[in-house]
Formats: C-alpha cells, structure tokens, sequence
C-alpha cells in the first residue's frame, strides 16, 4: 500500500538531499531535521523505495519502551502492518519493515538479526556511538545506512567521522515556525546565575550529580513553584529537572499546594508512564 502522508516542500527536498548523497558514494548518511519536522513521515517515503527493490527495513529505536510507539505511527504512515522485534512479541519475519531497539538486538547472535536489509535507519542517531550500533552498521556492510536526528551532536564533544560518511541538513526550526509549522514561543530568564564553580567535568560536560547539587542549592524548589504561578497557572507544564531526586522534591512541592504533579524518568515502567500520562494528568 502506498505511504498515506502528504510531504511538505522541505520534507521532499530533505529525502532528495539523502538520495543524492547516497548516489555520490556516501553509504552511511547522517541527517538532520528538527524535532517535529517530521522525520519519521521521510524515511517511511525512502522505506518505499527499497521495498519496490524487494528488500526490508529495520528501523532502530534506542529505547526498548519507543519500539511500539514507532512502529504503531510507521504503520499509521506506511498504511500496513509494521514487524515488532521484541522479546515476548510474536516476530512476523514477512513484514516489509521492522522495528527493534538497540538493546534488543545487541543481545542477539548474528544469526538472528533480520536478513535481507536494504536500508538499516538508526533514530536519535546521536545515540549511535554505543559499540551495539557499530555492530549493526559493521553488521548491514551491504545496506544502506541513515541516521535521523535533531541534534548531530555527541555529548563527549567528538564528531560522527568514524560512523557516517555524510551529513545532510534540513530546514531549521526558525524557518518551520515562520512557515507556521511550528509554534511561536516566548523565553523567560531568571536574573540569577547558577554559580558551577568547583563543579567536575566528565569527558566535557559537566558531573550530573555535583551538578545537580549546585542548582538545587542555588534555586529551591518553591521559587520554581512560584514562577508556574506566575507564568503557566492552571496549564500543562512539563519541568525538566536536573536530577531524579531535584524531579521527586518538584513533584512533591506542587502536590503539597493542591497542583496535579508526577514524576517521570527513563526508569518508569512504560504502563504507568501510560497511565500518568493519559489520565492522572489529565
């Protein structure tokens, strides 16, 4: 069946970029496009392409809990059933594109990983300096690569030389929003700075927990509460803490001033994310 979404101007120009790239001998493409620009909506457009060819597709997310949310909106998309490889889950080794994480498939012999892979697409690509994803892509030395991501940047400050042969830019966020694609949005800044004084660095970024206990000390918990009330009283809020107790105190703090408030990490079994998400904040 054919792909069920419409591409925008700059989706068809971005999936031409890829292409092209791949024409002039890059095999492994990185590319990028900002956070709902509509990644997915593109490579299941290029998805087409290779299954017109005869060969599948696997589609790396790098957390197990994204695996069926990506295949469930691939599906939406491509307008067929989409393959789940997953422990517990039925596999369908028939269906033309299939989904599995990169912990799923690192526990894996070579013998197992899916065959016939003409194009191995590595989401959040930024992700992709784990030893699993060079395995895949050292695996698939006959399939064509591309990474998907909004931020081409690796946390330990080094570049993607050693794993993609190309990068290909899409259109940036300041133009979505002018095209109306994208929301407007308004920046507040506290006067106060956050003092990092004697605070460590790891591999270029600062130590997650010395961190968080220089923010925490520096600004408490009720002054966040207090800028809620000021700008976002009685609308949906997400607050991005810089440590899972520093979440927990928030949380806390909220529910004790009667606001519906709860804590979510990477942790949180992906039912109650569900269920936190859809109705006890709702």
């Amino acid at each position: 069946m054919p792909v069920t979404y419409e591409l925008r101007d700059y989706q068809h120009q971005w999936i031409k970029d890829i292409w092209n790239s791949w024409e002039n001998g890059n095999r492994r493409v990185l590319a990028q496009l900002p956070t709902a620009a509509g990644k997915t909506v593109c490579f299941a457009h290029i998805s087409h392409k290779f299954f017109e060819q005869g060969k599948q597709v696997l589609v790396i997310a790098h957390r197990i809990e994204l695996i069926s949310q990506a295949a469930e909106k691939l599906s939406a998309i491509i307008g067929e059933p989409v393959g789940i490889i997953k422990a517990g889950v039925l596999a369908n080794p028939e269906r033309r594109i299939q989904v599995a994480s990169v912990q799923t498939l690192s526990r894996r012999e070579v013998l197992e990983l899916p065959m016939n892979i003409g194009l191995l697409i590595l989401d959040e690509a930024h992700h992709a300096t784990a030893l699993s994803y060079r395995r895949l892509i050292e695996h698939y030395e006959s399939a064509q690569i591309l990474g998907v991501t909004a931020t081409p940047q690796r946390i330990d400050g080094q570049g993607f030389v050693d794993l993609f042969d190309d990068l290909v830019i899409g259109i940036d966020t300041a133009q979505l929003i002018q095209a109306g694609y994208l929301s407007k949005f308004r920046l507040f800044a506290t006067n106060q700075t956050i003092s990092t004084l004697g605070v460590a660095k790891s591999r270029g970024d600062f130590r997650a927990k010395e961190l968080a206990v220089a923010v925490t000390s520096q600004i408490g918990v009720s002054e966040i509460l207090e800028n809620y009330f000021k700008y976002a009283r009685n609308l949906r809020t997400v607050i991005f803490a810089c440590s899972l107790e520093h979440s927990r105190a928030l949380a806390a703090e909220f529910s004790r001033n009667y606001i519906s408030a709860e804590h979510l990490d990477g942790k949180t079994p992906p039912q109650e994310r569900l269920e936190i998400l859809q109705f006890r904040l709702s």
